[in-house]
């Protein structure tokens, strides 16, 4: 089980990490929709609402991770 102390490569806490993966896989299956739309229900639109407003996530955190994604297809492609 992931607890507090656990870390990610860019987030301090790795359940951030997941629930920023997990937020993009359900947004990300129905573009266009509101959040609680595209989650399917109050207890997921709410996590996901709380981890946006969490403030120990940063917005410099959340690019960084996809970034640091981005550089690695990139990288992945020249080779």
């Amino acid at each position: 089980m992931d607890k507090p102390g656990d870390k990610s490569e860019i987030f301090q806490d790795i359940r951030h990490a997941k629930r920023l993966r997990k937020t993009l896989l359900v947004l990300s299956e129905h573009p266009g929709e509101t959040v609680p739309k595209a989650s399917g229900n109050a207890s997921e639109s709410q996590s996901i609402y709380r981890f946006w407003s969490n403030k120990t996530v940063k917005g410099t955190d959340l690019l960084a991770s996809h970034r640091e994604g981005v550089v690695r297809r990139c990288v992945g492609r020249r080779e």
